[in-house]
């Protein structure tokens, strides 16, 4: 059996927490603050995760340490895939820079996305719109009374 290229990351943070009665691994991961609630069986295939442990070495270890329980190659490498991308396991395998740039770029694209396509959420320093809104009030206060709602509702109809 090869070894899997993919390790956990030295530098992640694990506390047990209780929620709800039962037990969760909270993983931190410290570069981007992103924190990761897994059960007792995900965390130990995120540290069984060295660089030199098989897909199905980890897999019989699974098994033998939460019988009854069983897991599938096809789930295992789901999970080392999800893991791989929230950034919580690194890979030996070349590329992997290009592949954690574009992952990067990606998600600073998305943020940026989001935020544009909320209106309400775009803030501009140093600007008080409370001139504005002042000036604007006289025009549109009619658009929160009980009429004007009345006839925005039937028109939804």
């Amino acid at each position: 059996m090869r070894p899997l290229k993919v390790y956990r990351r030295p530098d992640l943070q694990a506390k047990r927490h209780l929620y709800h009665g039962r037990s969760y691994w909270v993983v931190k991961e410290p570069v981007g603050l992103n924190y990761f609630r897994f059960h007792d069986e995900e965390y130990a295939i995120l540290n069984m995760l060295d660089g030199h442990t098989s897909l199905q070495q980890i897999k019989d270890r699974f098994q033998a340490d939460f019988a009854p329980q069983r897991i599938t190659l096809q789930d295992l490498q789901q999970f080392i895939g999800m893991l791989h991308r929230s950034g919580l396991v690194i890979s030996r395998a070349t590329g992997q820079g290009r592949q954690l740039r574009r992952r990067g770029d990606d998600k600073r694209k998305k943020e940026l996305l989001g935020k544009l396509a909320n209106v309400f959420a775009l803030r501009f320093r140093g600007i008080d719109p409370e001139g504005l809104l002042n000036f604007l009030n006289p025009f549109t206060w009619w658009f929160f009374t009980l009429p004007a709602l009345i006839l925005v509702s039937l028109f939804g109809l």
